[in-house]
């Protein structure tokens, strides 16, 4: 049955605007700023450094809204696409005077746009749809491609709480959490046969338990990784077999010095070329390798499915933006548009102020000679600066590249 809409609905929503997000709907693909610059800044959010939930379903709010009372020194978000719905929560938290609670009127699967990666240390998901047909379990807020969402999202060590009435969903969570190697913890089948601390109650959850229902509930955490020794580098190149095998070489070259180096290497993801040789000289010298790539690519043959971990995203902004963010170093290695579009993209960002990481040239063979020679000629010209000139060096071969990033 379709819900009645609220009387002065949009007049409600705007009465809400301290703690309801506004934020750009649009198709997932449109060129609507899906990359850092539209992640929402917790620190300026919440005017403090606390640490962040995420509440996926929040319905009326109940749940959200007395965990933030009960957890001042936690910050929270919660999410719900029914804005039918979300104005009872926001009406809510403003009752409650909550200053750490945010609502955001979006469905989940714009999560990775707006929130920032590694920056959930725990999701709930409170009695989310089961969506029994099997037709429809890509849906399901445990399906693997969300889970792959969420492990973007949340921190190492963080964790995911379900609570459910629904067993056949419930056992779906199981295979898919353990599948998507999280740690199952404090499974339950009647959760108020032995109530746990620190739980809160849901609408649909006091529903059931009047009507002698068992709910479910588990914990699943996401292993802690263990601290790197090294940098993050990300390494940019071209996806094409088609090239000297020169230039794969050295970069192979470049994976297995980063690994000896102790060096993380963040990579797009692609099985051939450039990539595809670096990946493989980290791994030949059991280097941590992660990938990261649009999830249209998931095809036979295009991916190394052998790096440590290997994140999919819904777009290749979307890529390129997360790969920035997650690296502490770049090295741009031999490529075509895409690698160069990257190299500029990068170096205009460390123009502008919004990093001051390392940005390399692998130079194999004088590939970037004519790049430099670009660049030298743009200072000279007085379209760059020289200070703004020296944020790109050049290294002739994989050794000498990694022993820039160990100065």
């Amino acid at each position: 049955m379709r819900m009645r809409r609220k009387r002065n609905l949009e007049e409600r929503l705007a009465g809400c605007s301290d703690v309801l997000l506004s934020l750009p709907l649009g198709p997932l693909d449109s060129s609507i700023d899906c990359g850092s610059d539209a992640w929402l800044d917790f620190r300026e959010l919440f005017g403090n450094d606390n640490p962040v939930e995420l509440e996926i379903g929040c319905g009326k709010g109940r749940f959200v809204c007395q965990m933030a009372a009960n957890h001042p020194e936690r910050n929270f978000i919660a999410v719900e696409k029914t804005k039918n719905v979300i104005v009872s929560a926001c009406e809510q938290a403003q009752r409650m005077g909550l200053a750490n609670v945010r609502f955001i009127p979006l469905p989940v699967e714009y999560l990775l746009r707006y929130i920032p990666p590694r920056s959930v240390g725990r999701i709930y998901l409170n009695f989310s749809c089961p969506y029994p047909k099997s037709s429809f379990a890509n849906r399901r807020l445990t399906h693997p491609r969300m889970l792959d969402r969420y492990k973007v999202l949340m921190r190492d060590g963080g964790e995911i709480i379900q609570k459910t009435d629904n067993q056949m969903l419930f056992e779906f969570s199981i295979g898919t959490l353990s599948q998507a190697g999280f740690s199952l913890h404090d499974v339950t089948l009647d959760l108020h046969s032995k109530p746990v601390e620190d739980d809160v109650m849901t609408e649909y959850e006091q529903r059931f338990v009047e009507l002698g229902q068992p709910i479910y509930r588990l914990i699943a955490r996401l292993p802690q990784k263990e601290q790197p020794l090294g940098l993050r580098v990300c390494v940019f190149g071209s996806a094409s077999n088609d090239v000297d095998e020169k230039y794969l070489l050295a970069a192979e070259q470049l994976g297995e010095e980063l690994a000896r180096s102790g060096h993380e290497m963040i990579f797009g993801g692609g099985a051939r070329g450039v990539m595809g040789a670096a990946a493989r000289g980290a791994a030949k010298e059991n280097g941590r390798i992660t990938g990261v790539a649009p999830r249209f690519f998931d095809t036979p043959g295009i991916l190394y499915k052998d790096s440590g971990e290997l994140i999919l995203t819904q777009s290749m902004s979307e890529r390129k933006d997360l790969m920035i963010d997650m690296s502490d170093a770049f090295i741009t290695a031999p490529g075509g548009l895409g690698t160069l579009d990257e190299l500029f993209e990068v170096l205009t960002l460390r123009q502008l102020g919004r990093h001051s990481k390392p940005v390399i040239l692998l130079n194999t063979d004088g590939f970037f000679d004519s790049i430099i020679n670009m660049l030298d000629e743009l200072v000279k010209q007085n379209f760059m600066t020289a200070e703004n000139r020296a944020m790109v060096v050049a290294a002739e071969d994989a050794k000498a590249a990694v022993a820039l990033l160990n100065k």
